[in-house]
């Protein structure tokens, strides 16, 4: 049975909005959201997205500028990102080239002699879905103005917005479901990076997209089916030619909505967590293992591509030293708590924080009431936090914690470098937050 409350006991419901006033909310947060971008794009111009990821921006464009000019298919698709002379002062030309502007010897260990040519050497610390991604709408629009080629992100960002707040409408009612996307619109770090031509923006709409297909294979019907695991395939298999520090996030991210759902106290089944766990996670590594082999059929060899890729995880995981592991990691929690709770135009805060108390109170007390009295004495009013179900919420919101910052631990020397990137993931948590306290909102009127 649910946990009993004084406002069960005492009071008359009332709805937290209006269906109209619900209605009007959306309107407002869908004008807010394309004027933002519109306007962000008219700010750019012709530029790199320098708030955000210059660095990664400047790659993909000059590899864009390779596939134009050499084919999309040179290289088996490997990406060349130092390729001609856009953007000299931005991204890998500042650290991978020489005085005479050849590549360094040791970015090129176990490479075929003419990749010391910058307009040869391939890129193999990263699957390069992103710069196929932009190279292939630049064949069909131009690489000039660069305006154009962030419309893609940009649409696929609403998108998965859209979808992800028709999902919680559909479970949570209209009234909520407005709440939850003034939550969600309002996050800069949504906003912000969603018009990036590296397309982190669009590794997180996806990462919402995976969320929305969870939320409802676990509240709309009994029985998880055959269709949203195959989407979940198909989302963790292009997550992973976008990017490998979304691992851990596409991998396990039903695990905190199933034990949510049994939270609320519906008979959710192991077997139908299994199959929401390992069937984005084998998509994620398919696309992997043909990175490999690609870079294996470009380096002439399995040996050569493993080698290389063991040189980078040696790095990334901060191994290089003995006490490397733990001075990255300690660098990399003091940037994500800068990260998330420091106000900044393109990051979380202040709502991350006050997401995270409110849930938190949600998760740690059965009830929370807060009584307002009108001062010219027309009543008293209850706004409560109260869980719809029999179990805790403690243990789920612990593990979206635990899947969004896993890979700092694992890998602490790349969070510690690009610690602005993989503290998107906690974009899932905070999600997941937002969910949490409107679904457990509600409003009385004294009796």
């Amino acid at each position: 049975m649910p946990r009993s409350s004084s406002l069960e006991r005492e009071g008359t419901a009332v709805p937290l909005l209006s269906g109209r006033t619900a209605r009007v909310l959306f309107i407002v947060i869908w004008v807010f959201l394309v004027a933002y971008q519109g306007l962000y794009l008219l700010s750019l111009g012709n530029g790199l997205d320098y708030p955000s990821n210059p660095h990664a921006e400047a790659d993909v464009l000059r590899a864009s500028e390779g596939y134009l000019k050499q084919g999309m298919d040179a290289h088996h698709l490997l990406p060349r990102i130092l390729y001609g002379h856009r953007f000299p002062h931005d991204g890998g030309v500042k650290l991978l080239l020489d005085s005479q502007d050849r590549v360094f010897e040791k970015n090129r260990l176990d490479f075929p002699p003419e990749m010391g040519d910058r307009n040869q050497w391939i890129y193999t610390h990263y699957p390069p879905g992103a710069d196929l991604l932009i190279g292939g709408l630049a064949k069909v629009i131009g690489l000039d103005p660069i305006w154009r080629l962030r419309l893609f992100p940009v649409a696929f960002g609403l998108l998965s917005l859209a979808i992800l707040f028709r999902t919680i409408t559909r479970i949570c009612g209209i009234e909520r479901g407005a709440l939850f996307a003034v939550a969600v619109a309002t996050l800069p770090m949504i906003s912000a990076w969603m018009p990036t031509i590296s397309l982190e923006g669009c590794t997180m709409g996806l990462a919402l997209i995976q969320a929305s297909v969870v939320i409802r294979a676990l509240w709309e019907k009994p029985k998880v089916g055959w269709a949203p695991l195959l989407g979940l395939f198909l989302i963790g298999f292009v997550q992973g030619a976008l990017t490998y520090d979304y691992l851990f996030v596409v991998t396990f991210l039903a695990l905190p909505w199933w034990l949510l759902r049994r939270a609320e106290g519906a008979n959710v089944s192991a077997r139908s967590l299994f199959w929401m766990v390992a069937l984005p996670g084998a998509g994620f590594v398919l696309a992997h293992v043909v990175h490999v082999l690609i870079i294996a059929d470009e380096l002439h060899g399995l040996r050569p591509a493993l080698a290389e890729l063991q040189r980078i995880g040696a790095e990334r995981g901060g191994l290089e030293s003995k006490f490397g592991w733990f001075k990255y990691a300690a660098k990399a929690i003091y940037y994500y708590i800068r990260s998330l709770f420091k106000p900044t135009l393109t990051g979380y805060a202040p709502w991350f924080m006050l997401a995270l108390v409110v849930s938190g109170l949600v998760a740690l007390f059965a009830d929370v009431e807060l009584k307002l009295r009108s001062r010219r004495g027309r009543g008293d009013w209850r706004l409560a936090l109260r869980w719809p179900g029999a179990g805790s919420v403690l243990p789920a919101l612990a593990a979206m914690v635990g899947v969004c910052g896993l890979w700092l631990f694992i890998m602490p020397q790349h969070t510690a470098g690009n610690f602005f990137l993989t503290v998107m993931h906690f974009v899932c948590c905070y999600v997941f937050m937002a969910f949490i306290i409107v679904r457990s909102l509600c409003v009385r009127a004294a009796a």
